[in-house]
């Protein structure tokens, strides 16, 4: 559900051309999500490193979530 929304919001920024539309917008959406999961630092955040371990699973899934975005 997150994958797509996110998808879906890159859409209206680059538009919905049928043959690179869609997938500009997957390219965008996994560079937003790298970058999150980049910027996921336990000091940071004073808070566990488990919780910090959890929340980048949680955009590992989201990330391939979008890699397979209209491949099913």
């Amino acid at each position: 559900m997150k994958a797509a929304f996110i998808v879906i919001s890159y859409l209206t920024i680059v538009g919905q051309d049928p043959y690179t539309g869609v997938q500009k917008a997957i390219d965008c959406a996994v560079q937003s999500v790298d970058q999150i999961i980049a910027v996921l630092n336990p000091e940071d955040f004073g808070i566990e490193m488990n919780t910090i371990s959890d929340m980048k699973n949680y955009w590992n899934e989201v990330k391939q979530e979008i890699q397979n975005y209209g491949k099913d």
